[in-house]
């Protein structure tokens, strides 16, 4: 019967022992550089911006073949609430109808703007700030570029 409880006790000493292990390595890898869940932030929203990068040129591209003769780049202008070209704004579109992927992901509401042609990151957190200025985005500081 005491073999028993030996056993149990072991068993158990192993479990937790192997707990306190995997909680040490989640606690050393988040306050580490090489902190995995913020690379995998980091990626997906570089990729999220290249995204949109794609989106402005597509739409600046198919202006300059389809749209109004002389369109240029330079003179749009877009944010949550207008777009405005060569100083005409238009409250009935919207950045969104510019980079139509901004729509399906409404956690970047308010993050960017269009201005003179190129897309601007106007959030606030820092990381992204980072990450806006490794993709070569314009990051715009107290709600200016």
């Amino acid at each position: 019967m005491s073999k028993k409880r030996n056993g149990i006790s072991l068993i158990m000493l192993i479990i937790t022992i192997a707990i306190m292990i995997i909680l040490a390595s989640v606690i050393i890898l988040s306050f580490s550089n090489n902190n995995p869940i913020k690379e995998a932030s980091k990626l997906a929203f570089m990729a999220d911006l290249n995204s949109f990068s794609n989106e402005l040129n597509t739409y600046n591209s198919n202006q300059i073949m389809h749209g109004p003769r002389g369109y240029s780049p330079v003179k749009l202008q877009a944010d949550e609430n207008s777009v405005t070209y060569n100083g005409i704004e238009d409250i009935n579109k919207t950045i969104n109808n510019i980079i139509p992927l901004l729509v399906d992901m409404p956690k970047y509401y308010g993050l960017f703007k269009v201005v003179n042609g190129k897309l601007i990151f106007a959030g606030t957190d820092i990381n992204q700030q980072e990450w806006a200025k490794e993709m070569g985005l314009v990051v715009a500081s107290n709600g200016e570029p």
